[in-house]
């Protein structure tokens, strides 16, 4: 079946020869009844075209000038925010190159943006920032723009752009564009010269008072036209201006007859109402002069006149007070501060000139009659206006200001009330910025000095070593006070070295005593390697300085501090070598004789320190590098007894002479126990040579000295004690601690040594009591039973023997490793001796009792 489907699509041969292709057919044949509607087509087709480009290049409807005056309206009722957000809106239509606005459109949105701009940073315009500048620089380049496009300013535009062209001082370039407005009716251009006047006239400050001066006149020669009774009140506006600056320039006499003069041409031409601001500028100019009756009869006449609340009622009751202040007395400051408190809070504009005097006067009633933190508040009210970055006062004011806090910042130093006149000192720095004249920065390095030299005074005043009162209450009192000290130090040294750095140039000698105090000072807040650098810097720069050598003696100290040994011992080389006879020289010696100690060449410091101590004219035992270089040396021989006893005769000898010239001083106990202990050790040589064979005579004569030193060394020990123990514990130092309780034990061995066992046996027994749970009373109980022992009484040496068991099963082993402890290896040998000894005692007199037993 699929074979003849597949015949049956197949046409035959003779078939395909009949079929014939068709016959093309030939357009101009047809008929129009079959083509009419091509033409139409076409005609659509076109016509489809012209509307789509038409629609392209038409330009849409945007109704700029709709926009623009909307903006307008919203800037006449000050809505910013809007107003921003329409020209935002439209800036990006209206400069397209093909359906932007036009040359005129585009003008008119620049003086709108130049306009916003401005009002919404009038606030800040005067204000000394680079960000404000860039607004300025802004705001004129939009002004610019829109007047390059053809727009004509209109008054307030103008005054704006003229207060930025100010703003960016181009005063030249104001003057000539006020000339080219010659489209502006006089009276406009009139008012924007005004407005021009008061504008330059608030920043006079910052301003040339000439170029001002220039303003004002010219701005009086447009007033030719103004009708009669106008014209008169501008001349009384001049007049004020002129007079101001007068008054601001301290030129009273000028400013009073320059006054007169005005007012007694112009009393016959207005209301005397009028001339009621230049009445009370002529009170002000008299008050000035020192012509403080008549000051005062213009004041009270205008008060008489005036409401109250008027304005000028506030110039009135600063000018009042300003007179009673000068009177001095108690009564007058009392009223001056009523005044001046009637002002600040009646009138209370921070921003006029009035408040800000009344509150300087207030602060300085207030501190005059003693009460100081409402004076400081009043005071840093004052420094916060004159500061503020939005209002633009003269150097007048803030001179006024400084000049009174200064001069209670003296009176409160010549009181000794040096914390006030520091918070003085603080109030007023902000005036002057961040950087401090030279002056005010010595101020505040003499204001901190005396403050710490007051609290360490009061330190060593209450200090417990010498009050003996060790109470919580005084131990901390003493501490604060010390802190006090040191911080007060450190500040007064940074401001003595900032004070040196700003006076290199002006002034040699201030740069030398000021760069001298800051390293002194840096000494004494103990900030060592800050002294170090200035006392570097001070003997590098001042070569020819007397203090030079004293500067080399107390760097190497400074070193020393920082356990800078080999440094700290050039400098005071140094000074030996090259200033050998002077005071200084014998100080370094004995600082290089404990740095050489501290390098561990003794000898060198031996050597030295006996130098300073020979007989020599320039020192004596009274001075203080004597006494020091005596000490240092007994201690210094005392501390080698250690290492070779035959050193204790040296300590002894410089000791002895220690005791003898400062025994009564605070060393007085250290240097009694060094003496007693060298006597002490001394025995030893002593007890090596009665080893020896030696004469009958000769052994009693060691003996006798034996004896003797033993004597000596035992009642300085009494004597190191008893004035120990004057003092509270606590305020002992650690080896103040030691030298106490090793002098309860080594006055005990005294007695042992000398055989006095019932003394020692005493003595032992109270320093056993005393230091009961120190590892040293082990001591104490070991030598009780030798000396019991060694007076044949073994009962008692027993009970005291288990005594000392007890206690010593109590202590830890590593308690007796610590050093100090006044035990040494005979004392050991002697109880294990006799511990020996008393235990065949023990069994002895068991065995007896065991053999009594069996007999009875």
């Amino acid at each position: 079946m699929v074979e003849g489907q597949e015949q049956s699509d197949a046409l035959p041969e003779e078939v395909m020869e009949d079929v014939k292709p068709a016959r093309s057919v030939i357009f101009d044949e047809l008929h129009w009844s079959q083509v009419w509607h091509v033409p139409l087509l076409l005609l659509g087709i076109g016509l489809f075209c012209l509307a789509l480009y038409t629609l392209r290049t038409e330009k849409p409807d945007h109704d700029f000038d709709g926009k623009l005056a909307e903006v307008a309206a919203y800037l006449d009722v000050n809505n910013l925010e809007d107003a921003k957000k329409e020209l935002d809106e439209l800036e990006p239509v209206l400069k397209m190159e093909e359906q932007g606005g036009t040359i005129e459109q585009q003008g008119q949105f620049y003086l709108l943006r130049a306009d916003l701009l401005y009002m919404t940073h009038a606030d800040n315009r005067k204000a000394e920032t680079e960000q404000t500048r860039e607004n300025n620089r802004v705001v004129l380049k939009y002004y610019d723009e829109a007047v390059e496009r053809g727009v004509k300013l209109e008054a307030g535009s103008i005054q704006r752009k003229a207060e930025t062209l100010l703003a960016l001082g181009k005063l030249d370039r104001v003057n000539e564009e006020l000339k080219a407005l010659d489209h502006v009716d006089p009276k406009t251009r009139r008012q924007v010269f005004k407005k021009l006047v008061e504008y330059q006239f608030a920043r006079r400050f910052k301003g040339n008072t000439d170029d001002l001066i220039k303003l004002i006149t010219d701005y009086s020669e447009t007033l030719g036209d103004l009708e009669p009774r106008e014209k008169l009140a501008e001349k009384v506006w001049v007049v004020g201006l002129n007079a101001q600056l007068m008054l601001e320039a301290e030129d009273g006499a000028g400013a009073a007859d320059y006054l007169t003069m005005q007012i007694m041409r112009l009393r016959g031409q207005t209301d005397v109402s009028k001339l009621w601001d230049l009445r009370v500028k002529l009170a002000k100019a008299c008050q000035m002069m020192g012509e403080l009756d008549r000051a005062r009869g213009l004041y009270r006449e205008v008060q008489a006149q005036i409401k109250t609340d008027d304005p000028l009622n506030a110039e009135i009751l600063t000018g009042l007070g300003s007179i009673l202040l000068m009177a001095g007395d108690s009564q007058s400051v009392e009223e001056a501060r009523a005044n001046f408190t009637a002002v600040t809070m009646q009138f209370p504009d921070t921003s006029s000139d009035a408040y800000l005097q009344a509150m300087i006067g207030l602060a300085d009633c207030e501190a005059r009659l003693g009460e100081y933190p409402a004076s400081m508040d009043h005071f840093r009210q004052a420094v916060a206006i004159l500061t503020n970055e939005k209002r633009v006062y003269g150097d007048r004011r803030k001179d006024e200001l400084k000049e009174i806090i200064q001069a209670h910042i003296r009176y409160a130093m010549e009181r000794s009330e040096y914390e006030q006149g520091l918070e003085y000192l603080q109030v007023l720095s902000p005036l002057y910025g961040k950087e401090l004249p030279a002056d005010l920065i010595l101020s505040f390095a003499l204001t901190h000095e005396k403050i710490a030299e007051v609290a360490a005074k009061y330190a060593s005043k209450i200090d417990p070593k010498l009050t003996n009162d060790y109470t919580p209450e005084r131990l901390k009192a003493w501490r604060h006070r010390n802190q006090q000290s040191v911080i007060h130090y450190g500040k007064s040294a940074e401001r003595y070295l900032e004070h040196a750095r700003a006076v290199t140039i002006s002034s040699n000698e201030l740069h030398g005593e000021s760069l001298w105090a800051a390293a002194a000072n840096y000494d004494k807040a103990n900030d060592w390697q800050k002294s170090v650098d200035v006392y570097a810097e001070f003997i590098d720069t001042r070569e020819s300085d007397s203090r030079r050598w004293r500067g080399m003696v107390n760097h190497g100290k400074a070193l020393f501090a920082l356990s800078q040994y080999d440094a700290a011992a050039e400098d005071f080389r140094g000074v030996i070598q090259d200033h050998p006879r002077t005071l200084e020289a014998y100080e370094s010696r004995v600082m290089l004789a404990r740095t050489f100690e501290k390098m561990g060449e003794v000898n060198k410091a031996l050597r030295g320190l006996e130098q300073v101590i020979e007989d020599d004219p320039v020192i004596t035992p009274d001075s203080k590098q004597y006494r020091e270089a005596l000490i240092e040396l007994g201690r210094l021989y005392y501390q080698q007894i250690a290492k070779d006893v035959e050193q204790s005769e040296n300590a002894i000898e410089v000791l002895t002479k220690a005791v003898e010239r400062y025994g009564d001083q605070s060393e007085g106990a250290k240097l009694r126990y060094w003496l007693a202990d060298a006597y002490r050790q001394s025995v030893e040589a002593i007890n090596l040579e009665l080893d020896r064979q030696l004469s009958h005579k000769r052994q009693l004569e060691l003996s006798s000295e034996r004896n003797s030193r033993l004597q000596k060394a035992q009642s300085y020990f009494q004597s190191a004690k008893r004035e120990f123990e004057m003092r509270k514990y606590d305020a002992l130092t650690p080896l103040e601690k030691m030298y106490l309780r090793n002098s309860y034990f080594y006055r005990a061995d005294c007695a042992f040594d000398q055989q006095h066992y019932e003394q020692a046996i005493g003595l032992y027994d109270e320093a056993a009591r005393k230091w009961e749970k120190d590892p040293a009373s082990m001591v104490a109980l070991v030598q009780i039973v030798n000396a019991y022992c060694e007076l044949g009484q073994f009962r008692e040496a027993k009970i005291a023997h288990d005594n000392a068991l007890l206690q010593l099963q109590r202590i830890p082993d590593d308690a007796f490793k610590r050093p100090g402890l006044p035990m040494d290896r005979e004392h050991w040998e002697n109880w294990l001796r006799w511990d020996s000894e008393l235990r065949l005692l023990e069994e002895s007199a068991g065995m007896a009792g065991v053999v009594n037993n069996k007999g009875s």
